[in-house]
């Protein structure tokens, strides 16, 4: 029920409110299954219990864009950090969108590019991506001939691409998403969240399109979704715009700490990333054996899977079990589970369920 003080904008988001269900096995939500090891957390503890809590943070986070600037191989002038990816997606739409502007985003994508987007005030353009074949596998592709009609000679538009794309699991073509780059004037952000699968990355083009900005995230392969830290690349000057909007003091203590000292220590993270690949393939693997299911390629730590009955039946069976995977509202994905890579021994219990329901379902 929408109250009469609510902005019109605003009516068709839905509230993000929900009490978590009682679970045994967590796959919804793309989280790397290894936790920070307790050396590294008792480091962490230390850094911060010689902090002054009564002061505020550092509000342009130094210490850690050094280490990322490190990281990625830029100025640290050209990062600029958030309480999380999502918060500089937010960012770029309170900066550079707003009321007047077009944000254009593909669709399915992550979902916070609309839901930002509207809230800013701009109008949401969503450009369907086209399902092929390939091989044993699905994927989603760009349709450029959609996409470059939409595309004007003007600085009012931002645009969204996540690379490799969330839900979908894979990259789009690098070809098409270059004629994008070069053809786009507006603000174009790149969603490099899943970078460490995927290994492909434009961030070398920001030195070449001044309007590019490349976001990325610590929750994956770094193993800190709960402290929540993003970060953007970008053009020195387009960067500083960001700080126009940004909240004062947006990066916790705690979150600032322990993020450097993940970073001082980022070799081991990383192979962890090889693990989790590794898995991944084992899993796919599995998954080839159960009748009734398409498997979409993925560059990343999750995998879209199409059933031939309605995903949200598997998804309440499974969650009757305590398995926890993710489920769309969107008609080109209501068939469609998406499952991350969890522990071997959880992935296996989530195989031999999906596959007692399946064949129940398909009696």
């Amino acid at each position: 029920m929408d109250t009469k003080y609510l902005r019109k904008e605003i009516y068709e988001i839905e509230p993000f409110f929900e009490e978590r269900p009682d679970y045994l096995i967590k796959l919804n939500a793309n989280e790397s299954f290894f936790d920070v090891p307790e050396e590294i957390k008792e480091e962490i503890f230390k850094k911060v219990k010689y902090k002054n809590f009564n002061l505020y943070n550092d509000p342009s986070c130094t210490e850690l864009r050094n280490l990322l600037a490190e990281y990625c191989n830029i100025d640290k002038e050209q990062i600029f950090v958030g309480n999380g990816a999502d918060e500089i997606i937010a960012d770029v739409n309170f900066a550079f969108a707003g009321p007047g502007s077009e944000v254009i985003i593909f669709a399915p994508t992550f979902p916070s590019y609309e839901a930002f987007a509207k809230i800013s005030g701009a109008n949401v353009i969503k450009i369907p991506l086209k399902k092929i074949k390939i091989g044993d596998f699905y994927k989603f592709e760009i349709d450029l001939e959609r996409v470059l009609p939409k595309i004007k000679e003007d600085t009012k538009q931002v645009m969204f691409m996540c690379l490799p794309n969330n839900p979908t699991g894979d990259y789009l073509d690098d070809k098409a998403v270059m004629e994008i780059i070069k053809n786009f004037k507006g603000i174009i952000c790149i969603d490099e969240a899943y970078f460490e699968f995927g290994k492909r990355t434009y961030k070398d083009l920001i030195s070449k399109y001044e309007n590019l900005i490349i976001i990325r995230t610590m929750s994956k392969i770094f193993s800190i979704a709960g402290l929540r830290v993003g970060y953007a690349l970008g053009n020195k000057d387009v960067i500083r715009e960001l700080y126009r909007v940004k909240l004062p003091f947006n990066v916790n203590l705690f979150s600032q700490i322990a993020a450097a000292e993940i970073l001082k220590r980022r070799e081991s993270f990383l192979i962890k990333a090889e693990e989790i690949i590794k898995e991944r393939e084992r899993l796919l693997n599995e998954l080839k054996k159960i009748e009734n299911i398409k498997l979409y390629s993925t560059s990343t730590n999750f995998i879209l899977l199409e059933l031939n009955i309605e995903a949200k039946k598997v998804f309440e069976e499974l969650k009757n079990k305590g398995i926890l995977v993710r489920i769309y509202d969107e008609d080109v994905l209501k068939y469609s589970l998406r499952v991350s890579v969890g522990k071997r021994e959880d992935n296996e219990k989530f195989l031999k369920a999906l596959k007692e329901i399946l064949e129940r379902q398909n009696e």
